[in-house]
């Protein structure tokens, strides 16, 4: 992925300079006017998709809504939604006509659903996140400043490297071992860590270290599923706070835990609407729907009204941390990683998350790592990195599932040296090979 240019650079750091305040402040703007905010950006969004990108062109065409009369979120709410199985294929007609593809970023996403899907960003988008997330770590770390040094392990280098040779960001690719990561992180001293929790369980696993000693101020756990539990226990081991980061290459940033571990959305990247799976009604307080969102800061391919796959619950935007942008259940899974039964029972990976994770906190199991998969409607295979392939512990397992899952399921428990990965270095935890929407398998 190419570095944003040094013109570029040197524009980022003057807005961060002139306007840091301005930025910093923003998620603690009274409600309404973050909300102003967010409608000014749609209106402009939503008018050049029409004018100038051949896909909404098409789309908003055939519905009996008129782009013009955007001017609320009720009139937003009458935009058909997208999905990545609507625009897989058709990246080069969602590309604002006005951009040259030679000056844009291209990125994938990681096929986790089976569609690899092109994104195309401009400079400018790369700059304003590169703002939001430097806000995002003084919120949570205050004493983080330009002299400061983040470590990110990541699938690709970031083409935001450092504002100017400050707030400097080293990049160690996923795919290397744990031992290699770990002298990396050694070697930079950074006061903040971005990393997979899978990649800081292996370390964990594999290192012999007092990990205090690294001297970290602040973890941040992205692009997999984990538990608060599991960050409680990076956190003990670690001694600095842990929070989990929520984004994705279509939507960018799309929300992140604050002290008090609640999901902020990124306002000001943003905009998430929590929808029905069977219509594109909001749902209630309290219940799970699909995360849909619309990407304000990237211009050359706006995704408005996307929904993103994942899973949440709704939640009422109440937070002691003093933030008011809107506050998101944490995700409980991607739509398509949810088990069903044939009796049509759900249960979303989330909650299989937290009972996997109870084999290692409440059993006391010897799991170093783990994956659930439904292979049909009627059979669950559950992967375990384990020194211990006796009958007894994979008997246990498999009676720790029918315990708190019943018996829809026929159980087989697997011992196995590794666990398979993405491409991109992810351990995908909870994988469902079942369409839900034809109940047959794939």
């Amino acid at each position: 992925m190419k570095k944003i240019s040094f013109c570029k650079n040197i524009q980022m750091s003057y807005q961060w300079l002139r306007h840091r305040n301005k930025i910093c402040n923003f998620p603690y703007l009274p409600y309404e006017t973050i909300r102003n905010f967010q409608i000014e950006k749609i209106k402009k969004i939503v008018s050049d998709a029409y004018n100038y990108i051949p896909f909404y062109k098409e789309l908003y065409s055939s519905v009996e809504v008129d782009p013009k009369n955007i001017n609320s979120f009720s009139d937003f709410e009458k935009l058909p939604t997208i999905s990545k199985s609507d625009i897989v294929g058709k990246e080069s007609l969602l590309i604002d006509k006005r951009y040259d593809n030679k000056d844009l970023i291209c990125s994938k996403t990681s096929g986790t659903s089976g569609m690899f899907l092109d994104i195309f960003c401009d400079m400018d988008m790369f700059a304003t996140e590169e703002l939001q997330v430097i806000r995002m770590i003084k919120e949570l770390y205050p004493n983080y400043n330009s002299f400061s040094r983040e470590v990110l392990v990541y699938t690709s280098k970031y083409p935001v490297a450092s504002m100017l040779g400050f707030y400097r960001a080293y990049y160690v690719n996923n795919l290397k071992s744990a031992e290699y990561i770990f002298n990396f992180i050694l070697d930079k001293k950074p006061s903040v860590l971005a990393i997979y929790p899978s990649i800081l369980n292996e370390i964990i696993k594999t290192i012999k270290f007092d990990f205090n000693k690294l001297n970290l101020k602040l973890i941040i756990t992205n692009s997999e599923q984990s538990t608060q539990q599991e960050r409680a226990l990076f956190s003990k081991l670690f001694g600095c706070m842990v929070i989990d980061e929520f984004s994705s290459e279509e939507l960018q940033s799309i929300a992140y835990q604050c002290e008090h571990y609640n999901y902020h959305e990124v306002s000001d990247c943003t905009v998430i609407e929590i929808l029905s799976l069977d219509s594109d009604k909001p749902v209630c307080i309290g219940e799970v729907g699909e995360i849909t969102g619309t990407c304000l800061i990237n211009k050359a391919m706006p995704l408005i009204r996307y929904r993103q796959g994942d899973l949440a619950v709704r939640c009422k935007n109440e937070c002691m941390c003093g933030k008011n942008t809107p506050i998101i259940g944490q995700p409980i899974g991607r739509n398509n990683s949810s088990f069903i039964s044939i009796n049509g029972n759900i249960i979303p990976s989330g909650r299989l998350l937290d009972w996997s994770y109870s084999l290692v906190l409440k059993h006391n199991f010897p799991i170093s790592e783990f994956q659930i998969v439904q292979e049909d409607l009627c059979k669950v295979n559950i992967y375990i990195k384990t020194n211990d392939t006796s009958d007894e512990l994979l008997s246990s397992v498999k009676g720790a599932f029918v315990e708190i899952f019943g018996n829809d399921f026929a159980i087989n428990v697997v011992p196995v040296p590794e666990l398979k990965k993405t491409a991109s270095g992810k351990l995908i935890p909870i994988l469902s090979k079942v369409d839900k929407n034809n109940m047959i398998t794939i």
